[in-house]
């Protein structure tokens, strides 16, 4: 404290010169002429006395400074402004060049004093023996010298400006940011152990010492308390140290009430964000290893913990350890302007481009073992100003692996509650009442049954373990397992296996599908295999039965279940195509699914699975069809299509794929199987696919060709359509097929 000792030594040195000539006055007649030698004498062992003593004065203040313990928050300890600057962080200060960020050592709220640095001895040489302009003004500094040293990032009443790093040459046996971290990033609250008992997530929300009402309203909508326990989550705020010591007792009444607030050694501010998070994975390494993952976010986010914590919970084990899960922002090109908000040196990160990193605006997740990772390379690295960017540089380092995770947004949902509702994170909270808004409507379960995309965990009935049902209902009376591979048993080359719906009766109406639109097995050189699906028939069981047979043995394309035909079994017919091809043919590239009473172009569809293939979409995960969105559940129970709230709650349904006819990428049918075992069964069909491709996140592509409700049936319209529905007659299905394969007119472009 340079210029308290200063203060002491001059008002000292005053005192005594007042003192000295109170007793020249006394003792002295220095006017007299034989008193002037005597008088002389004694001013000079006066003198000589107060020089000594101030001697003295010095030599004390100097062995104390030298004595006094290092500055800094070592093990955890809370740094004191009173604790003196060690020599070797001093010189790393003085030889760094300034970020314009700010440390400020605080303790319980104390009032600051400030200090003005002094140069070591071993740093004036090397710094050629100068002096600064503060030491050479004996500790004063001119108002634009404070200016300047205030744009630096010397803050009003800090003890000293510590850049965002220490220099490269820093020696420390732990790497270059040691003996920095060791200062900024020991919280100034501690908190108990147990607060990380059976703590699954914890999430560190970034937040400002000025938004106490955030944090409240955070703290009693998505982050509260009760269900936060619930679900194994830990909610932590992380602040950095405000200028007001009235905002900074208040910060600490907060967390006496509360118990949930890291705050650093270092000054809020933009800049200090990385430190931020640096500081929170410091507490959640060293303090609450036992968690299994760690969020970072910020509380002006709408974070929904149930579904990031489902999500996190349903990750296969290869999947979490270590891994980092967000939004991916691709690396981009660091800005060189310093008036930027972005600015990065080049001797803070010199590549050309950043690595692709999970962006801070949607919130990410990094597993414990990432976490620990991260912070262990972010001692030997020179922060980056941007946490996102600086994780995204160690992330690269430590060879974690990032996962883009749409549930993840940095959009702005928060005006749809529906929209929330189906995320893990949003932004867009422009008040706390807004925040509270949301909130209430997102957990009022009648509300949130009424979106038209719902949450399926709410609407649907409970778990339930279809498995031993399907098996005993879906054993097959007639079945061909090797209809998908050749007469050496080696899978074929299928593009399209394509699986028509029928009833046992039905005889002629499969018979024309034979020789129209289903007579061929190869279009435009890609393979196809068509099997009809069937149930048993209610009525004269035996005699359809007999014909079901000799028709099967004739043409080998019959699959049939052991269950009755009705509308309302219609469902297991889907559960059965999605069975059979999971056992039997999933290497086909394409699954049709359609009725017997449509009309199939199949070379549209082939040319338009191509050309989207080509394109290099379309490859997996598809769904294509004639999308219905916003279907209303029917809720009148002498309706055929009534399903009840036991089974399904929901207003609407997902969007799907009418039933007529559509087509699905061969690869998620096995996880559609799957999901169909546990998912309670509902009377229509279509409906009930687009549950299970929502269950699996797979969304359907609309496409106008599919004509699932009629259409013209000219030559010309024909050629332009993918299905066409309304065909419950073999004539009327063998007239299309004449239009189609032999039109009268010529096709002009605009014809649709």
């Amino acid at each position: 404290m340079l210029w308290t000792r200063h203060y002491i030594f001059t008002r000292f040195l005053r005192e005594t010169s007042l003192h000295h000539e109170s007793l020249r006055d006394k003792f002295c007649n220095c006017q007299a002429p034989d008193m002037a030698l005597s008088c002389t004498k004694l001013e000079f062992v006066l003198l000589l006395t107060v020089c000594i003593y101030g001697a003295k004065v010095v030599l004390v203040f100097m062995y104390v400074g030298e004595l006094s313990p290092k500055g800094g928050a070592l093990d955890g300890q809370v740094y004191r402004p009173d604790a003196a600057i060690s020599r070797l962080n001093l010189e790393r200060m003085r030889r760094h060049e300034d970020t314009g960020n700010e440390v400020v050592k605080s303790q319980n709220g104390e009032k600051f004093k400030r200090e003005e640095t002094v140069i070591t001895d071993k740093a004036q040489k090397q710094n050629g023996g100068s002096k600064s302009k503060a030491d050479s003004d004996g500790g004063k500094s001119s108002p634009d010298t404070k200016i300047e040293k205030d744009q630096a990032g010397i803050l009003p009443g800090s003890a000293v400006a510590v850049p965002i790093q220490p220099p490269s040459n820093a020696e420390d046996s732990r790497g270059i940011n040691g003996a920095f971290f060791d200062e900024v990033l020991a919280s100034s609250f501690d908190h108990s152990n147990e607060k990380c008992q059976d703590v699954f997530m914890v999430a560190l929300i970034n937040s400002q010492p000025n938004d106490q009402d955030f944090r409240m309203a955070v703290r009693e909508t998505w982050a509260d308390t009760a269900m936060s326990h619930q679900l194994g989550v830990l909610t932590m705020f992380v602040l950095g140290s405000p200028s007001d010591d009235s905002l900074k007792s208040s910060v600490f009444q907060e967390n006496e009430r509360h118990d949930d607030i890291l705050m650093g050694n270092f000054r809020e501010n933009i800049k200090n964000s990385t430190l931020k998070l640096l500081l929170g994975l410091n507490w959640v390494t060293s303090r609450c290893s036992s968690a299994k993952f760690v969020f970072a976010g910020d509380d002006h986010m709408f974070v929904i913990y149930e579904r990031l914590v489902r999500d996190l919970r349903a990750l296969k084990s290869e999947e979490s350890i270590p891994t980092w899960r967000g939004r991916i922002s691709p690396g981009s090109r660091p800005v060189r302007d310093r008036k930027s908000r972005y600015y990065v040196s080049e001797k803070q990160y010199p590549g050309k481009r950043y690595p692709d990193f999970c962006t801070s605006e949607a919130g990410f997740v990094l597993s414990i073992d990432a976490a620990k990772n991260i912070f262990s390379f972010s001692w030997d690295e020179p922060v980056i100003p941007l946490p996102d960017v600086f994780t995204g540089v160690l992330a690269k380092k430590a060879g974690i692996r990032i996962t883009d995770d749409e549930s993840f947004t940095f959009g702005n949902l928060a005006k749809n509650v529906c929209e929330v509702s189906k995320v893990a994170t949003t932004r867009g909270l422009q008040s706390v009442d807004h925040l509270t808004a949301i909130w209430k409507n997102a957990t009022d379960p009648k509300f949130r049954r009424n979106c038209p995309e719902p949450d399926l965990n709410l609407v649907l009935g409970s778990h339930t373990n279809n498995l031993p049902y399907v098996e005993r209902t879906l054993q097959l009376r007639l079945d061909h397992p090797g209809a998908c591979y050749d007469s050496n048993g080696h899978k074929e080359d299928i593009f399209l296996l394509v699986l028509i719906s029928t009833l046992p009766r039905h005889f002629e109406l499969r018979r024309a599908i034979r020789e129209t639109w289903g007579e061929q097995s190869q279009i435009l050189g890609e393979n196809l295999r068509l099997l009809f699906v069937m149930g048993h028939t209610q009525t004269d069981i035996d005699l359809i039965q007999k014909q079901v047979k000799q028709e099967d043995d004739e043409f080998g394309d019959i699959i049939q279940a052991d269950f009755a035909e009705s509308f309302h079994n219609l469902t297991l017919k889907v559960v059965m195509g999605l069975k059979w091809v999971t056992e039997n043919c999933r290497h086909a590239t394409y699954m049709y699914k359609g009725d017997d009473d449509m009309f199939v172009n199949f070379k549209n569809i082939i040319s338009y699975l191509r050309e989207n293939r080509v394109q290099g979409s379309a490859l997996t995960r598809f769904f294509l069809g004639s999308v219905l969105y916003r279907s209303v559940r029917v809720t009148r129970s002498n309706s055929k299509y009534y399903v009840p709230d036991i089974l399904y709650s929901g207003r609407y349904f997902p969007p799907y794929c009418s039933g007529g006819g559509y087509v699905i990428s061969s690869d998620v049918i096995p996880e559609m199987y799957h999901k169909s075992l546990e998912t309670a069964f509902i009377p229509i069909d279509d409906a009930y696919q687009g549950i299970l491709a929502s269950k699996i996140g797979l969304k359907p592509t609309a496409h106008k060709g599919f004509k699932n409700w009629g259409a013209k049936t000219d030559g010309c319209s024909l050629r332009d359509v993918m299905v066409v529905h309304g065909f419950k007659s073999p004539d009327a299905l063998q007239a299309v097929w004449k239009n189609y394969t032999m039109p009268a007119e010529d096709c002009s472009d605009d014809v649709m």
